[in-house]
């Protein structure tokens, strides 16, 4: 009976050291050459003073402010774009990115980019606001911004103003 088990044992640990030893090990440094990051920025404003909306010569003319500070930009890609070798069988999950507006109306992204075209949709988030109508009036009014498209290549950086109306 040993006589067996040491034989099957021995031809069992073989093909297991084989296994190890077989497996090619995963390497990520293709991906890392290939995907970096771009920038998306630009200026976000609102007319939240109706009171100013006029031209150097008495003429309408809106003038927008800067939206409220804090306000949330977010970018979403999926990372089907930035697949080396797309599989179709893969799940390609959305990433998402986001930015606030600082008290100058900018906003800065940094989304992740390959080396070939990377479809980022820009959103702004809904904010209210008490804007003023005239000199003695104002009025709580929710302001929004319509959805921007645009494509990033590695390391550039692209400028997407955006600017909210009231509803």
């Amino acid at each position: 009976m040993k006589r067996i088990i040491f034989p099957v044992v021995l031809v069992s640990c073989f093909i297991f050291l084989g296994v190890i030893t077989s497996c090619e090990k995963c390497d990520d440094s293709e991906t890392d050459k290939t995907m970096t990051t771009a920038i998306v920025k630009g200026y976000v404003r609102a007319n939240l003073d109706m009171r100013n909306d006029t031209n150097e010569f008495g003429g309408f003319k809106i003038q927008y402010e800067n939206v409220p500070t804090g306000t949330r930009i977010i970018a979403r890609i999926n990372s089907a774009d930035l697949a080396n070798d797309f599989n179709p069988a893969l799940n390609y999950e959305d990433i998402t990115f986001d930015a606030t507006v600082d008290n100058s109306g900018d906003y800065t992204l940094n989304v992740y980019a390959g080396v070939k075209d990377v479809d980022v949709l820009i959103m702004g988030e809904d904010f209210e606001y008490e804007q003023w109508i005239n000199d003695s009036t104002r009025e709580w009014k929710k302001f929004t911004t319509d959805d921007l498209q645009t494509m990033v290549v590695k390391n550039l950086t692209k400028i997407k103003d955006m600017t909210y109306v009231a509803n």
